[in-house]
């Protein structure tokens, strides 16, 4: 997803796997930032605390990888942090 980061601030960044997706490990890209989680069977959305995004056009980057294959997530939720 192309995005548009108006002012640098601190987010939390929400990826929430297909309905079918038990088990692997969740990957974020956002720029320079790179994280990642493994997903626990059941567990749902997988939460990326106090992420630091600068000003500036960007591109979030999500999906689930689970031994050779990977797999798109349903959608991203971002929220700043005040």
């Amino acid at each position: 997803w192309e995005v548009l980061v108006e002012k640098a601030s601190t987010f939390d960044i929400t990826v929430h796997p297909l309905a079918i997706s038990k088990k692997g490990t969740v990957h974020l890209r956002i720029g320079k930032y790179s994280a990642q989680q493994k997903l626990v069977a059941d567990v749902g959305p997988i939460r990326f605390q106090d992420v630091r995004l600068n000003e500036g056009e960007g591109r979030i980057e999500a999906w689930l990888e689970d031994g050779d294959e990977v797999r798109a997530v349903q959608y991203v939720v971002v929220t700043r942090r005040e």
